[in-house]
């Protein structure tokens, strides 16, 4: 009885899928996502489950109902205090993905595929970002030495910032102290029309498993639980 209270109580909150149009209906059996390991903690203390479909990862939610101008709204039943940002890593199951994609990979596996849901269309947008198990590093060319250097977390709170000697060669920067996560390095030359932005990802445990992609999901504090809205989709090119 309890167990079945629990599952009316419980709804999909949003979903990640992959959608690949050389496989029929568009599912890629080649590609696995999964909550990183700092969103699995997330997940346990506000009691969201994850389930693994093909091609897709949805997250429940139990919920509480309130009533809003006459109309009856669920949200998660532990609110955030803040926006949240929930982490998925898109791992590689079968490397003949790569054969039937359209796909630039030079940097990889150094450089992987960011993912957010910048975009207001549900389709997740993209650009590079280089993951690392412990070192932020960068080197520079002659002549072209960024003034300052920049480092913000998720919520674009700031780690660490410094000034740079315009002879430097190299930047790096620890970040075992810090939580896995995303993180961006902006570099400037002085005028505010020249930040540079770099995106990456720690995690101490990267290098275990063939990892194409960083999904990073921001969801807002006063998120309604409407899995249809809350849907979002990675795409790819077949060759």
């Amino acid at each position: 009885m309890i167990w079945k209270t629990l599952l009316e109580n419980t709804k999909g909150f949003f979903s990640v899928k992959i959608i690949h149009p050389y496989f029929k209906d568009n599912v890629c059996p080649y590609l696995n996502v999964e909550p990183d390991p700092l969103t699995k903690t997330i997940f346990k203390k506000m009691h969201l489950i994850n389930k693994s479909f093909p091609g897709e990862l949805k997250i429940v939610t139990e919920i509480d109902e309130t009533t809003e101008n006459n109309r009856t709204i669920q949200r998660p039943a532990f609110t955030f205090k803040k926006s949240q940002h929930f982490t998925f890593l898109l791992k590689i199951k079968d490397p003949a993905f790569f054969k039937v994609t359209k796909l630039d990979v030079s940097g990889y596996p150094r450089e992987v595929l960011y993912f957010s849901n910048n975009s207001k269309d549900g389709l997740l947008s993209f650009e590079k970002c280089t993951v690392t198990d412990g070192t932020l590093s960068l080197r520079f060319e002659k002549g072209k030495v960024p003034l300052t250097l920049k480092i913000t977390g998720e919520e674009k709170e700031e780690i660490f910032e410094t000034t740079l000697n315009k002879t430097a060669t190299e930047f790096t920067y620890d970040l075992s102290r810090n939580k896995i996560g995303v993180y961006t390095l902006l570099s400037g030359s002085g005028k505010a029309d020249r930040i540079q932005t770099q995106t990456f990802y720690f995690n101490p445990v990267i290098r275990r498993d063939p990892v194409l992609g960083v999904i990073d999901v921001n969801v807002p504090v006063n998120a309604i639980v409407n899995e249809d809205k809350n849907s979002f989709s990675v795409m790819f090119e077949k060759k």
